[in-house]
């Protein structure tokens, strides 16, 4: 019989001891490093009759929706799972938003708020659905999940204004964009960065210059982003002397 350390909310030290303790878990989060470690693994897990504690299925879980996984094997272990907690459906979700089916994302959140009373979305699970909505192009339908997010007082958390932003701004929804940007209560460089290359890629691109000329401080993707604007609008001289200026400031 193994022992479960979820029958109420482990802390992350007792989640810890719990892989230690366990040889197969020990090897999945210091060894696997493939889909094929991961089902030799996950082969012995089901053997040994661990895949069904909690912390064992959400860790195989975690590394099929990694860059490393396979999204169809991550969701055939999601299906397994019979007390999903909110870390199961926020990883499942995730992966989905970031694969190349992204509307899955989306069923899996309207079968998580519907099927899961429970184990209702949070702050961690909104940024994976907007981006599955930007990557279908769909905000429009995005805005009924926005509006959601103002009701529950999540608008200001700065992960999931940035997903909003990010999401009108690739769907060229840029007066949505705008509002947000404008009423947006802390800036980050990823803040100004969306909005830059949201209004460049929308053909804005003095726009997206004197929102530039504002920044205070500027990475890489912030001038990246600039000069390929121009690149793309033919203006080459612009773009050059941009580059220029970035090689400058940086010596």
């Amino acid at each position: 019989m193994i022992p479960s350390c979820c029958s109420l909310i482990p802390s992350p030290a007792s989640i810890a001891k719990f892989i230690s303790d366990q040889p197969y878990l020990s090897m999945l989060e210091k060894k696997c490093t493939s889909m094929k470690d991961l089902q030799k693994i996950h082969a012995q897990l089901i053997k040994t009759g661990l895949a069904k504690d909690p912390i064992a299925a959400s860790r195989v879980l975690a590394f099929c929706t990694s860059p490393a996984g396979d999204i169809n094997y991550a969701y055939l272990v999601f299906t397994q799972i019979q007390n999903r907690n909110l870390f199961v459906w926020n990883t499942i979700i995730r992966g989905f938003s970031q694969s190349s089916t992204p509307h899955i994302a989306i069923s899996l959140f309207i079968d998580m708020m519907f099927t899961s009373p429970n184990t209702q979305p949070q702050r961690l699970t909104y940024p994976s659905v907007f981006k599955a909505y930007a990557q279908l192009g769909l905000a429009h339908e995005g805005t009924q999940l926005h509006g959601r997010v103002i009701k529950l007082g999540l608008e200001n958390d700065q992960f999931i204004q940035n997903t909003i932003l990010n999401m009108y701004v690739n769907c060229g929804f840029l007066s949505e964009a705008q509002r947000i940007f404008d009423g947006a209560m802390g800036f980050d460089v990823v803040t100004w960065n969306t909005m830059i290359i949201g209004l460049a890629k929308c053909g804005e691109i003095d726009k997206s210059r004197r929102l530039f000329d504002k920044m205070l401080l500027r990475n890489t993707v912030s001038w990246n982003s600039m000069i390929s604007g121009y690149v793309r609008k033919s203006r080459f001289f612009e773009a050059m002397e941009l580059f220029s200026r970035m090689q400058e400031e940086r010596d």
